[in-house]
């Protein structure tokens, strides 16, 4: 008589797969109480939002989309720790591309040129970047960007008010001109260099 049973062999490959799953968590600054975008005195917990992306490239891998539910950071397909001994290097922008193209040394940031000053949609425009170093048995496959390790901004909006006063008070400007060192409306990051082109 011969007998056979594949069952027992798929469930273990399947708890190991699931086992060496990587997972992600990601916060805006360290964990304190402060502001994503500041205005006139207003304060906001400087969090992401439901449907927010990242892109996150594992060691030398291609950019992986994780969509933000509200509570926990999610992709369409899983993704595995190559090996749980090693370590590897997580690299996360936001907000993820979608560019089949991009490496971790030529991200595409948002555009700021058509920003116009106003604060509806402002997260629109920004650009964050975080990195860590671990190991599976770190965090047991848990990435996360936090404290230390979370995501900080890239550039920083300048907002200037001007007012007239007296002889100047209907005065219209009609050209301003910005000169300095890192100033941008468009570029490309590199985690290579932690710089933009």
């Amino acid at each position: 008589m011969y007998f056979s049973a594949c069952q027992g062999s798929e469930e273990l490959e399947q708890s190991q797969e699931k086992e060496y799953t990587v997972s992600i968590m990601a916060r805006i600054g360290k964990t304190v109480s402060g502001a994503r975008y500041l205005q006139d005195h207003e304060n906001a917990i400087a969090s992401f939002s439901k449907t927010d992306d990242i892109g996150v490239f594992m060691d030398n891998d291609s950019a992986v989309r994780w969509i933000f539910d509200g509570t926990s950071w999610t992709t369409e397909k899983s993704v595995f720790w190559k090996d749980k001994n090693q370590e590897h290097t997580f690299y996360a922008y936001y907000p993820h591309s979608g560019s089949k193209a991009e490496s971790k040394e030529n991200i595409k940031m948002p555009s700021l040129d058509s920003q116009n000053g106003t604060w509806e949609n402002i997260d629109q425009y920004d650009f964050l970047v975080a990195s860590r170093k671990l190991s599976y048995d770190t965090d047991l496959g848990n990435v996360a960007f936090s404290g230390d390790y979370s995501f900080k901004h890239v550039l920083s909006l300048l907002k200037i008010n001007i007012k007239g006063e007296g002889d100047m008070a209907q005065a219209v400007i009609d050209k301003i001109r910005l000169e300095g060192n890192g100033l941008t409306t468009q570029g490309y990051y590199s985690f290579e260099t932690n710089s933009i082109t």
